[in-house]
């Protein structure tokens, strides 16, 4: 999402997630982030500095699921800004949602 971003540098900042939790992949042509988008309601946009949280064995077929709930970090007027939190707020937010998520 940056201007620098090229597959050197994608490969390197994959380095700091090293998970078999994690799938991480270049996508130059933003199709994820337009997908995910439309997917939280916002057609014809891109997220990125998003959260996404899908209930246990959600699969993505042709198109994905909707969240259960989500959060992001992005200042674009175009995302919703009840889902929105940075920094110190952000982690408190996830950690919210991942409680509420394990309670139900």
């Amino acid at each position: 999402m940056l201007a620098g971003d090229n597959e050197a540098s994608v490969s390197n900042s994959a380095k700091i997630f090293e998970s078999e939790q994690v799938r991480q992949f270049y996508d130059p042509n933003k199709v994820a982030g337009k997908i995910i988008a439309e997917s939280i309601g916002a057609n014809n946009m891109i997220a990125w500095d998003t959260y996404l949280f899908y209930d246990k064995g959600t699969e993505w077929k042709e198109h994905p699921p909707t969240p259960l709930d989500w959060a992001h970090q992005l200042d674009d007027l175009w995302a919703d800004p009840l889902h929105f939190a940075w920094g110190k707020d952000l982690v408190v937010r996830l950690q919210e949602i991942m409680n509420s998520l394990i309670e139900n």
